[in-house]
């Protein structure tokens, strides 16, 4: 049980990381908008190579 909590734990803590990394990304203005995620999406399995940008 106490090894369970303690990678629940673990779990937590980097999924809180994640986010306040997250977080910075968003407020540093480092995002993909989601036309451009939807753009890339619907591109897969066409064959097509997509430029990045």
């Amino acid at each position: 049980m106490t090894q369970a909590l303690s990678v629940r734990a673990a779990q937590d803590e980097k999924r809180d990381w994640q986010t306040q990394e997250a977080l910075t990304d968003v407020e540093g203005g480092r995002v993909v908008d989601h036309q451009a995620v939807q753009a890339w999406a619907d591109n897969l399995g066409t064959g097509q190579p997509r430029e990045n940008r």
